[in-house]
């Protein structure tokens, strides 16, 4: 399974066993930090890809986490969003999260 998948499918686990509804930012933050790699692991792990573009799909995957998980709106004041940051909706309908697409 390819590392994004593996990431991917990480999250969407720790998501279902959290209690989203009274998920606190300093839960949601730690969520993340155990799920998801930093930009130096990235670099690591995936030194023949542009990291940059390895960390956007991240932030993507955790949004696609987040949508597949609880099929729930945005919500400015939800803890979890607070913690990745905004999430907006593209063209398409994908999320997007933080820097995911920078123009």
């Amino acid at each position: 399974m390819p590392m994004i998948e593996r990431w991917r499918h990480q999250l969407a686990a720790g998501l279902a066993r959290a209690d989203l509804e009274r998920l606190t930012l300093h839960d949601a933050a730690e969520l993340l930090r155990r799920l998801v790699p930093s930009y130096a692991e990235f670099r690591r792990a995936v030194p023949d890809l542009s990291a940059v573009r390895w960390y956007e799909d991240a932030e993507l995957a955790i949004a696609d986490g987040i949508w597949r998980a609880t099929h729930r709106p945005y919500d400015p004041d939800w803890p979890l969003f607070k913690a990745i940051g905004r999430p907006v909706v593209n063209e398409d309908g994908l999320w997007s999260v933080g820097s995911a697409r920078r123009s």
